[in-house]
């Protein structure tokens, strides 16, 4: 199927976010803005995630990458809202390479390597961990917003068309997205259950 008229939610994050988690309109799910500071990112506790509903399902649930619908405080964080696995940061982005990724109840150092590539190896462990049952997996990749970062090789392919840095970094980024993507899709095949796994690809906001 190919929705033709498929649009965010909101032009924001968080309230996107939301809006995909809960199937309800931004403003309902009470993330309203990015500002995890102020707490205005976060799904209502009265609120029941699309990850909640899997689990109760019987599904394996697992979030890589960005969460930004609730941080600073537990009830709020994946683990709490439906997600029996997280690996990635509840605030709203991470330096490519200086980063700490959160592993449930612990925490992880860089290790630098490049992020986006590393978040790719956790969704396809978390698939190859459960692919012989029902799994829900929301791999949230942080490409291609700033900080603009990218391996300087793939970069420099981009800045040889002409292009400003910026411009060349941000289809940098995106190239090895795509690049993850399709490892993802191609395990799919490989292990024979892409035929009974729904996929979407969607931007939480913007452009």
């Amino acid at each position: 199927m190919c929705f033709r008229q498929h649009y965010s939610a909101s032009p924001i994050c968080s309230p996107a976010r939301a809006a995909l988690a809960t199937g309800r309109v931004p403003h309902r799910t009470g993330a309203i803005t990015q500002h995890e500071l102020h707490g205005l990112d976060r799904i209502a506790l009265r609120e029941v995630t699309m990850a909640d509903m899997f689990r109760n399902s019987g599904y394996a649930t697992g979030l890589v990458g960005k969460w930004h619908n609730g941080a600073l405080d537990k009830r709020y964080e994946p683990n709490a809202r439906g997600f029996q696995e997280f690996v990635g940061f509840c605030g709203g982005w991470a330096d490519y390479y200086d980063y700490t990724l959160r592993v449930n109840e612990s925490y992880r150092r860089s290790d630098g390597r490049y992020m986006t590539d590393v978040l790719t190896e956790e969704g396809l462990a978390f698939i190859k961990r459960h692919q012989d049952s029902p799994f829900f997996l929301q791999l949230s990749y942080t490409a291609p917003h700033s900080p603009f970062q990218a391996p300087d090789e793939v970069v420099a392919k981009y800045r040889a068309l002409g292009l400003n840095r910026v411009t060349a970094t941000t289809y940098a980024m995106i190239e090895i997205m795509d690049q993850g993507i399709g490892r993802i899709l191609q395990h799919l095949d490989d292990a024979g259950i892409s035929d009974d796994t729904i996929v979407l690809f969607t931007s939480d906001n913007g452009p």
